[in-house]
């Protein structure tokens, strides 16, 4: 998940097209969460001529008929780059009420026309106007959150969905998935556009609750529970209450999707007073079911069946690029996502099939020597690791793998990495490079559990370990690839698609 403030350095921009709303229109949305500071109205009549086309947090990104919103981060404090954004064409900008006074001067002294709208707490505000954007355009919205798995489950549920309404549905740009991010997801809105799959990301309690908050979702699920941001949540227990927080913004006609193959989640179908759709495994008693899946003899994907109520009678087989159990898990937490909108069960095959595994997130490559790499470089938790080990396992060829650290378990840290080093071991890992000081802990649990020291190396680089992969590597095999996003194993990923 990017780092909320990084303001200047990613996230700055909705999408080019025109939001269709008027200065009037965003103060109000300001007013009704009691954001705006008094002083610098312009007047009712003045505020509703001037046209809102976009929203950028960055001065840089600001077109004709920008709304700029002044961020303030530990790097970055967007008020020192407010005139600029009115210089460039902004039209309005929201500013911290400590500078409003102090920038209404250096604009007048400038020349510079624009209005300012003073508020208290500038991420507040994005979150007010991108609520009343989607208030506004009265969208269909299913949220997504989880431990594991979201990115992959928006991306399918949006697959889905382009099926069911071509053309119109918004999504989460790439993981734009927390305060900043989430706000400009929904200020990417285009004309046309009525349904939307969001991602909602958190690494403390009560991150959920704002977003929800926000996307005030008709549909919301959690994919999974795992151990994650346990410096903040403490345990599986705190990771399940932070992610039911998404619950949270339904209304009451919402939807909660509750998954009954997890123990932590499956409560919730008892816990929520209004309306909820079950999904999970064969054997659940879920309405949504996985009744079987088929790996591929090739390694290219499984074949999955699904069956529910809305279905009448019929059952879904589709072929999915995502492999393992793990991908067939996002698959149904897709597809009963996609049923709460409304989609049929056609729609569901033909999205499930169309969808291809994210780089980073399960992208594979067949590189000129022969070596399938699969690209799982994004982030890592051991429930994740588990799952990739367990893929590898069936997949032809050797297994081959390319770790990193995993981060942010708490107390927990030490032993998930020797846990992860023994599992690896008993399934038979050909070879195991790891990066990082905590990796290291991996390559000690492999050799407890009678790994050969031969075989386990520890680089001192992503572009190392590629290199080790390589020089072992035969025609045939798998590469496996993953660790935390600081592990910055996507460089490896590029050595061994430029070097294989």
């Amino acid at each position: 998940m990017p780092r909320e403030a990084d303001i200047r350095d990613g996230q700055s921009a909705a999408p080019q097209g025109g939001l269709g709303l008027s200065v009037a229109e965003i103060r109000a949305f300001l007013a009704q969460g009691a954001l705006l500071s008094p002083g610098f109205e312009s007047g009712e009549a003045a505020e509703e001529a001037v046209a809102v086309a976009s929203v950028a947090t960055d001065s840089r990104a600001v077109r004709p008929q920008s709304l700029f919103v002044a961020l303030r981060g530990p790097r970055h404090d967007g008020n020192d780059f407010a005139r600029e954004a009115l210089g460039r064409g902004a039209v309005a900008a929201i500013v911290a009420s400590d500078r409003a006074r102090a920038l209404r001067a250096e604009t007048l002294l400038a020349g510079t026309e624009g209005i300012l709208l003073p508020v208290a707490d500038a991420y507040a505000a994005l979150g007010a106007v991108a609520r009343g954007l989607r208030l506004k355009r009265n969208l269909r919205v299913l949220a997504v959150t989880g431990s594991v798995g979201k990115t992959t489950v928006k991306e399918m549920a949006r697959a889905i969905l382009e099926f069911s309404r071509p053309g119109h549905v918004l999504a989460t740009a790439g993981n734009f998935n927390n305060r900043v991010g989430l706000p400009l997801s929904l200020l990417s809105w285009k004309t046309g556009q009525t349904v939307a799959a969001l991602e909602l990301g958190a690494s403390d309690f009560g991150e959920i609750a704002e977003l929800s908050a926000i996307a005030l979702p008709d549909a919301a699920l959690v994919t999974k529970v795992a151990a994650a941001h346990l410096d903040n949540f403490g345990d599986l227990a705190g990771v399940a209450r932070a992610k039911g927080e998404i619950f949270k913004g339904l209304g009451e006609t919402g939807v909660a999707l509750v998954n009954l193959s997890d123990p932590y989640l499956a409560p919730w179908a008892q816990k929520f007073s209004g309306p909820t759709l079950t999904f999970g495994k064969a054997g659940s008693g879920a309405e949504v079911l996985t009744l079987s899946r088929n790996e591929l003899a090739s390694g290219e994907g499984q074949e999955i069946e699904l069956s529910a109520p809305a279905f009448r009678g019929q059952k879904v087989r589709a072929r999915l690029w995502a492999r393992g159990e793990a991908g067939a898990e996002c698959a149904l937490a897709a597809a009963a996502g996609a049923i709460a909108l409304g989609a049929g069960p056609e729609e569901i095959r033909f999205g499930l099939e169309s969808f291809r595994p994210l780089a980073g997130r399960g992208e594979s490559f067949l590189t000129s020597r022969g070596l399938w790499v699969v690209d799982e470089s994004y982030n890592a938790c051991p429930a994740s690791m588990e799952a990739l080990v367990g893929t590898a396992a069936r997949f032809p060829g050797r297994a081959l793998f390319l770790l990193g650290d995993m981060l942010e378990l708490g107390e927990a840290e030490a032993g998930e990495h020797l846990a992860l080093g023994r599992r690896l071991a008993a399934a038979g890992a050909a070879f195991v490079v790891l990066v990082g000081e905590r990796a290291a802990l991996i390559g000690e649990g492999a050799l407890a559990g009678g790994m050969e020291p031969a075989r386990v190396y520890r680089a001192s680089s992503p572009a190392a370990a590629a290199q080790k992969i390589l020089s072992v590597a035969r025609a045939g095999d798998a590469a496996w690839v993953k660790g935390s996003r600081a592990a910055g194993l996507e460089k490896a990923v590029a050595h061994l698609r430029l070097e294989g």
